[in-house]
């Protein structure tokens, strides 16, 4: 019992809670433990807010192509054009659409 009474508390302090605006704002309470409010949150890597913006998204896509086009330049540099193509199509726009809608 007392390890299910622990998972409760542990899920409590990870939950997070948003609330369309114009609505009255009130506390939300799990187990005597108070969620947070938050204005966006990060779901199966989307970003999810009550003003539908996608910018943050792109923003969080964008900078992983960065990180990951980063990592490789070094082998990026030493190679044919053909091999520069396939390693970015294959690593750079795979961690910039990872997750996006087709």
């Amino acid at each position: 019992m007392l390890s299910l009474a622990g998972k409760v508390v542990a899920y409590a302090e990870k939950s997070k809670t948003i609330q369309t605006a114009g609505l009255l704002k009130s506390n939300i309470l799990l187990d005597g433990v108070v969620l947070e409010e938050v204005d966006s949150y990060v779901y199966l890597d989307q970003e999810v807010n009550m003003r539908h913006d996608p910018q943050p998204g792109i923003s969080r896509r964008r900078a992983a192509g960065l990180r990951k086009f980063y990592s490789i330049i070094n082998v990026l540099k030493g190679t044919t054009r053909s091999n520069r193509t396939y390693l970015f199509n294959t690593a750079v726009l795979k961690a910039m659409t990872y997750g996006s809608e087709t």
